[in-house]
């Protein structure tokens, strides 16, 4: 709102409101993710909520440490050069950006989560779908 750039502030460049929005729209969609699985937990067994939550929520916290990185290279970004200063107006811009990845890995690596997510996932499509399947020499009827 205060810093300038071609005569205008910078929430007045249309560039600068796309790339906060971008950034807005990963926040709001992974709140909207992890209420969801907040409302499945308290609806489900724990049993239920192991299978069917599971992969799920190792890609939710995939995805949690992709949008903490995103959202600090917009702030540095967006501070400039204040950005990359320990003190002033970017310095808790500057320190997000500079502890994102250890701030990432306690949660397990992003690799692993995500093969464990499709993995569960896959596994929990081939079990639902296995029980639609008709016997066979049924009738198609």
């Amino acid at each position: 709102m205060k810093r300038e750039a071609f005569g205008k502030t910078l929430m007045e460049q249309p560039v600068v409101r796309h790339r906060l929005a971008k950034a807005g729209a990963e926040l709001e969609t992974l709140g909207a993710w992890v209420e969801q699985f907040v409302y499945q937990m308290t609806k489900l067994t724990k049993a239920e909520a192991d299978v069917e939550l599971g992969g799920l929520t190792a890609m939710a916290k995939a995805k949690a440490g992709m949008v903490l990185d995103e959202c600090a290279r917009c702030a540095v970004l967006l501070f400039g050069g204040n950005g990359f200063t320990k003190t002033g107006q970017g310095e808790t811009a500057e320190r997000i950006y500079r502890e994102v990845n250890g701030l990432r890995i306690p949660g397990g690596s992003e690799d692993v989560m995500l093969d464990l997510a499709i993995r569960q996932l896959v596994k929990n499509y081939k079990n639902k779908t296995k029980t639609l399947e008709r016997p066979r020499g049924s009738s198609k009827i």
